[in-house]
Parts: C-alpha cells; structure tokens; sequence
C-alpha cells in the first residue's frame, strides 16, 4: 500500500500540521504523524548527498514509533498505522545501527 505524493501532501501532511489536530481525535493522528516521521526516515536513508544519512534516519525511524506508540494499533488499527507498519522493510534498523557504529568507530 505504497503513500502517493497527492496522498502525502494533500491528505496527512495539512492534518499533522493543522493547528487543531487533537480537536478531532488525535488516534489517527498519532498514526498520521508516525507515517510522516516514517517516510521522511525512509527518504532520509536513500539520500546519499547527506554525509549523516544513518544517524538522521535512525532519528526519524526513532520519532516514527514514539508517534505510533501514543495510541495502539491493535485497539485503533488505521490505514495511516498500516502503511506505516509496512514500510519498515526498507528501512532496516539492524542494517543502520550497525553501519552507524561503524562508520563512528573509524
């Protein structure tokens, strides 16, 4: 269940950055804003012109599950807490957290 662009920009990026998210049940919100941090760490990862790219997509992977931990996605499931689940394939942690600290211990 890829995010199109038209999805991103028109659908989850003015919620999360609406100024009265919370108003209207911050749940899918929540999942929203993971899917955001999840898709900037994914994009953050491929960017080879940044010379900080593991530590800054560990970050944004890091930011990812503290937003999809503030509601449970078995008690809410969403399409936002989905599409976030499914990304982390790409995106693999062990992979980062070892290149990082190899490229720290040189």
């Amino acid at each position: 269940m890829p995010v199109l662009a038209s999805e991103l920009h028109v659908q989850i990026l003015p919620r999360v950055y609406d100024q009265d998210i919370m108003s209207e049940g911050g749940i899918v919100d929540s999942h929203r804003l993971a899917l955001v941090c999840m898709v900037l760490a994914v994009g953050t990862f491929f960017d080879m012109d940044n010379p900080d790219y593991a530590a800054d997509a560990l970050y944004w992977y890091h930011l990812c599950r503290a937003a999809l931990s503030l509601h449970s996605i078995m008690l809410y499931p969403s399409i936002p807490a989905t599409q976030t689940l499914v990304r982390p394939w790409l995106f693999d942690v062990t992979w980062i957290e070892q290149r990082l600290t190899r490229d720290t211990s040189s």
